[in-house]
């Protein structure tokens, strides 16, 4: 189902239901532009079909260089399918790593589930990592606010995968 014209408004409290990867795709590449601060991401793997790709990337670093005051947590469960080709994701997070941060949950912590929180206010989501089918809301508030807690409680005892990291010579 494709999202309205105008998604994402303010005022749009409506789930619009995402069924395929390119319905998230597009809900990704219509949400980051108008994020203003803070973007959140619980991704089970770093999907390289979505969070790998190029223009949401270029998606991401736009946003990144917008304000000194703009932030990217990624929490992720499993790097290994990000790791065996290029990824635009860990491209940026090396090369702005105040602005973008990537941490592998511990294994308590695992979750199925994929979101991105934009603002604390707009929500995508979809229920299992290798389904096609979740939801977009523009004004979910009061969802992103119960995400974000059990976010913020799983993100302390998170760590970063070291083979993400990159050596200086």
């Amino acid at each position: 189902m494709a999202l309205p014209a105008d998604w994402p408004t303010e005022q749009d409290s409506q789930r619009h239901p995402l069924e395929h990867a390119d319905d998230f795709l597009g809900a990704l590449q219509r949400l980051i532009p108008r994020t203003r601060r803070h973007l959140v991401v619980q991704a089970p793997t770093l999907d390289t079909a979505l969070l790998g790709s190029t223009d949401i990337g270029d998606l991401i670093g736009r946003f990144i260089r917008q304000s000194r005051f703009c932030r990217v947590q990624v929490l992720f469960n499993d790097a290994d399918s990000a790791l065996a080709g290029s990824h635009r994701l860990i491209t940026l997070a090396r090369r702005f790593p105040s602005y973008i941060t990537l941490l592998q949950a511990q294994p308590d912590d695992r979750q199925r589930a994929a979101w991105l929180i934009a603002d604390a206010r707009a929500l995508i989501w979809r229920p299992h990592d290798r389904y096609a089918e979740g939801y977009a809301c523009a004004a979910a508030p009061l969802a992103a606010r119960g995400l974000l807690r059990d976010f913020e409680d799983r993100w302390a005892r998170a760590r970063p995968d070291p083979r993400l990291r990159q050596l200086f010579l």
